[in-house]
Order: structure tokens, then C-alpha cells, then sequence
């Protein structure tokens, strides 16, 4: 069951999710996106899209060196559903950005996305830290 589901549309600066917390485990993201017109609502075909691809970055709020500490990201093809993880995440809250590299004003990039969070436990030293993997 997800903590939480949205959508937010990119348009002219990047998007923050909600913040959500996480106690010592992981997040599953699951995100897919496609290019709207701003005008209609209507969605564009490839050939129209002004990028192919967006960011998904996660982030820790206001860590003990008293500022928001980025956690990893993972670039996400447009017009695809991912599933991406992060584990072995330090307590605390956490939240995600999105952003695309290029932008159009008569374009907004339409997201849906689902988060859950997970216990985990890392099961070798060199697994400690937060990196995405999809899966």
C-alpha cells in the first residue's frame, strides 16, 4: 500500500512531492509521465516532446549538517512507467523533485507517481548508502 500517490505537472520550474519519512528502510517510486499541452490539456506526441527524458531526485530534509541532503537520482524516460528503489536510507523526512532539462512554455510534463516506504537491511557493508535501482 503506498504512503502516498500524486500528480504534478512540470512546467516552468521543477516540482517537490510531499515530505514523508522513512525509518532507516527504503522507498519504492513508481513514476510515469507524458508530455500535456498547456493549452488543452492534450496530450503530444513524440516528435513534439521538448525532452525525452526527466529527473526523479530524492532528498532528506534538513539533516544533522542542517541542510537537505540529496540522496540519489535516476533519470526516467518520458512516455514509460518505472519502478525504481532506494535503500538503506538514514531516518528522517525525505521528499523527491522533478525536474526536466527542457522546457517549454506552451508544454508541461504530466507525472503521476506512487510512494511506499520499506524496511531494509543491508546485507553487506558495501550496500550501505542510498542509490537508485530499478526493480
Amino acid at each position: 500500500m503506498p504512503n502516498f500517490q500524486c500528480a504534478l505537472n512540470v512546467e516552468l520550474d521543477a516540482v517537490r512531492s510531499r515530505t514523508f519519512s522513512s525509518a532507516g528502510g527504503g522507498v519504492q517510486l513508481r513514476i510515469g509521465a507524458t508530455w500535456l499541452d498547456a493549452v488543452d490539456g492534450e496530450p503530444l506526441e513524440s516528435p513534439a516532446w521538448p525532452a525525452d527524458r526527466y529527473t526523479a531526485a530524492l532528498w532528506q530534509l534538513r539533516t544533522p549538517i542542517g541542510k537537505d541532503v540529496l540522496c540519489g537520482q535516476a533519470s526516467i524516460t518520458v512516455g514509460s512507467a518505472s519502478k525504481l528503489k532506494w535503500r538503506c536510507l538514514s531516518d528522517g523526512e525525505h521528499y523527491f523533485v522533478i525536474d526536466v532539462a527542457e522546457r517549454n512554455p506552451p508544454c508541461c510534463l504530466y507525472v503521476e507517481m506512487s510512494v511506499a516506504t520499506f524496511a531494509d537491511e543491508p546485507s553487506s557493508p558495501d550496500q550501505a548508502g542510498a542509490s537508485p535501482d530499478e526493480g
